[in-house]
């Protein structure tokens, strides 16, 4: 487990800028550079989502395009690298990694982020939403105990979305996987076209009350009413095992509005 000061670590030229969760290698003649920052989204817009027309107002974005100090590792490197946000736990040990956003969140919100799978075998994409204590504290404080192995997150309060290839029987195929911490409960699963090395897919979380949606690339894949003491509020954290994957682009607005769509007679 590591906790990174990304300001420690920023190494910035006129020709090079590269930032890392890790050690900083030296020049050499194959030159990293720092995308330009892209403009930042309109504080409020609304999303067509589904059944219903939601009005957002983004509470934090990080666009990985530098490093904003705002993510804390537990396992394996993690840094960020042309505009991306780079998880390799395939080389070296350990073979897992959870990275935590430093930004507390709570209450009805959408999560929006994009995700690859680089290259390798692995294809494991994880996410934690609403991370925290038993007791409802803070995960960042218990950080430093915790090695990233994933039984660890089976102790504390989180919903876990896990997306991966598996076979289902004599096919492969993607499976979609909901579960609820303590206490590693499954609620949900589904089944997907297998995920491509290369290919961007974009993930969408939508918390409202006790009702939990999760979308791959605008598809409704699990709809899901937790009714047994929701959790409300926390951190959220990407997570992989074994894979070589990188993130972009994450998002969380609050919900500001939410209309259902008249159904067509």
């Amino acid at each position: 487990m590591h906790q990174v000061d990304f300001a420690a670590l920023a190494v910035m030229t006129i020709a090079v800028g590269c930032t890392m969760f890790g050690a900083v290698p030296e020049a050499s003649s194959s030159r990293l550079t720092v995308p330009e920052t892209r403009p930042a989204p309109p504080a409020k817009r609304t999303l067509e989502l589904g059944d219903q027309t939601l009005k957002l107002k983004t509470v934090y974005e990080d666009d990985f395009s530098k490093d904003t100090g705002d993510w804390i590792v537990e396992g394996a490197a993690a840094k960020v690298h042309e505009g991306r946000l780079v998880m390799n736990a395939v080389s070296g040990e350990p073979h897992f990694a959870t990275v935590w956003c430093k930004k507390p969140f709570k209450g009805d919100t959408v999560i929006e982020y994009t995700v690859r799978v680089e290259k390798g075998k692995g294809t494991n994409i994880n996410f934690f939403v609403y991370g925290s204590e038993p007791d409802g504290s803070s995960v960042l404080k218990t950080s430093k105990s915790r090695s990233g192995s994933y039984g660890e997150y089976h102790k504390i309060n989180n919903y876990i979305y896990t997306f991966l290839n598996s076979r289902k029987g004599d096919k492969k195929q993607a499976r979609v996987r909901f579960r609820k911490d303590p206490g590693f409960k499954l609620i949900k699963e589904a089944w997907l076209d297998p995920i491509k090395k290369g290919r961007d897919y974009r993930l969408t979380i939508v918390i409202q009350a006790a009702r939990m949606r999760f979308y791959v690339d605008g598809r409704l894949v699990v709809d899901h009413r937790d009714e047994e003491k929701p959790h409300r509020k926390g951190h959220h954290a990407f997570r992989t095992w074994r894979t070589h994957m990188s993130a972009d682009v994450f998002r969380v607005s609050r919900i500001v509005e939410a209309k259902e769509k008249k159904s067509k007679a």
